[in-house]
């Protein structure tokens, strides 16, 4: 069990965390555990509004997931709602990601 003062410094590292290192973490992990074709827009002023930052594949564990990566404070936009709802809908495994899950090991375990 963690005790107030570990729990008040997770908080803080996880409201410090930029987006783009929470995405580096999560990439680097994944390809460290398996999983190939991992698929990040760079930038998506071309691409439709609201698909997941991440695609991933592990073709061992026969899943494909996609992932949004969020910081601490920010909320999904509508688009980004509308295309986790579609992609539950078909029965598909989607993630919202905050460095608070990273720190707290929730995302390796689901890579896992």
């Amino acid at each position: 069990m963690l005790n107030k003062n570990t729990e008040e410094y997770r908080y803080k590292i996880a409201c410090a965390m930029p987006e783009a290192e929470l995405l580096q973490n999560i990439k680097t992990l994944a390809n460290y555990l398996g999983w190939t074709g991992i698929y990040h827009t760079w930038r998506s002023d071309h691409s439709e509004a609201g698909y997941p930052d991440l695609t991933m594949f592990h073709p061992e564990q026969k899943r494909i997931i996609w992932v949004e990566c969020k910081t601490s404070r920010r909320a999904l936009a509508p688009a980004q709602v509308k295309f986790h709802a579609l992609i539950a809908e078909c029965g598909g495994e989607v993630y919202v990601w905050r460095p608070e899950d990273w720190l707290s090991g929730e995302i390796e375990r689901k890579l896992k």
